[in-house]
C-alpha cells in the first residue's frame, strides 16, 4: 500500500523563502536528515514545526529514538520540479506499533531546533517483522512549481 506524505507547512513556508529545511538536502556534506517512527496515537498538526512539537514515538526492539538517517541523498530540478532522493530506510525485528514515518533535518542537536519536513500516514501500523519504506522511484518528496498566471 502506497503510504500519503504530507509537508508540514512551515516547511513550505521555509522551500517558498528560499530557506531551511531543504537547502541543506546535498549530495555530500550538506544537513543529516532522519525518519521516525511515531505511533497511532500521534496527531500530525500543521502547527507542529519541531521535532520537539511531536509525541509519541515509538519505542520497542528494533527501533533507535530518532530513527534512522536518511543516506545517498539525491537533489535534482527539472521540468518545474525538485525532487528530493535518498536510499529506502528499514528496520528489521520490531516489536513496536508504527503508524506514522516523520521526515526531520537532524543537524541541530536540539529537538526544538530539528525542523520537521513531512509525514508519511503508512496505513495500518506494523507490529513485528520488518518495516521497510520505499521511496517511489527513489523519490523521498516531488515539489512541484507552476509559473503564475493571471496577475497584472
Amino acid at each position: 500500500m502506497a503510504a500519503s506524505i504530507t509537508l508540514y507547512q512551515n516547511s513550505m513556508i521555509n522551500i517558498l523563502s528560499l530557506a531551511k529545511p531543504f537547502n541543506g538536502w546535498k549530495l555530500s556534506g550538506g544537513d543529516t536528515f532522519k525518519v521516525m517512527l511515531a505511533t497511532s496515537s500521534y496527531v500530525p498538526s500543521q502547527s507542529h514545526s519541531f521535532v520537539s512539537d511531536t509525541t509519541n514515538e515509538v519505542v520497542g526492539s528494533g527501533y533507535t529514538a530518532g530513527g534512522v538517517t536518511l543516506t545517498n541523498k539525491s537533489l535534482t530540478v527539472a521540468s518545474n520540479r525538485v525532487l528530493l532522493g535518498a536510499d529506502n530506510v528499514q528496520w528489521s525485528g520490531i516489536s513496536f506499533s508504527a503508524k506514522y514515518a516523520i521526515i526531520y533535518n537532524a543537524t541541530q542537536s536540539s529537538s526544538s531546533d530539528q525542523i520537521l519536513l513531512a509525514y508519511a500516514d503508512l496505513g495500518s501500523p506494523r507490529n513485528h517483522g520488518n518495516l521497510k519504506i520505499r521511496w517511489p522511484s527513489g523519490t523521498v518528496l516531488t515539489l512541484s512549481m507552476e509559473a503564475a498566471t493571471g496577475f497584472p
